[in-house]
């Protein structure tokens, strides 16, 4: 006999691909999302708002468009948010090169869990790089270049890792300098 805790994730597994299926499936889609690279994305405004404040704001104030356009966002980056609010997870759409963006979309759309889920993806795939203080150098130049608030635990736990490393160790072409080092006034 199979205990609780078992079903309950075989379910929830279940639940998740079957999810997973619908995403960008025109089947039943009743709104598209389009990214600043013009691609649009098929996806279910029931979806969108039962997982979404951010959603359920913008289709509450735009409920007769059938396109929302986001200009912030790429369709990958959109993506990401998708596959998250879709399945609760992310396992196919994230790669550290957009990670960046992807983190300022979770930000933008309030969704913690996934920002949460972010942070251990990066943490998880630079424990296994070798160059992890280059790579967690650019993407902390990408983070303080698109975000407005960069006080975050992404931030913070990029900063630990390049903390103590010598700056000659960091390939300068990893470092948005305008960012990173803001003129003061005299």
């Amino acid at each position: 006999m199979k205990s609780n805790s078992v079903e309950n994730e075989n379910t929830f597994n279940s639940l998740s691909e079957d999810l997973k299926f619908a995403l960008n499936n025109p089947l039943f889609s009743d709104i598209k999302l389009k990214g600043n690279d013009g691609e649009e994305i098929q996806a279910h405004r029931v979806i969108l708002v039962s997982r979404s404040e951010v959603f359920k704001r913008i289709l509450l104030n735009e409920s007769t468009q059938n396109v929302i356009e986001f200009y912030e966002f790429s369709s990958k980056i959109l993506h990401v948010i998708l596959e998250y609010l879709y399945t609760g997870k992310v396992t196919e759409t994230l790669q550290i090169e957009i990670i960046a963006k992807a983190f300022h979309s979770a930000d933008y759309f309030l969704l913690e869990q996934l920002k949460h889920q972010m942070i251990e993806f990066v943490l998880h795939d630079l424990k296994n790089k070798e160059n992890n203080i280059n790579i967690s150098a650019k993407i902390l130049s990408q983070l303080l270049e698109c975000m407005d608030t960069p006080n975050n635990k992404l931030v913070e736990s990029l900063c630990k890792i390049i903390d103590f490393a010598p700056l000659k160790s960091i390939e300068y072409n990893n470092l948005i300098l305008n960012i990173i080092i803001k003129p003061t006034k005299l």
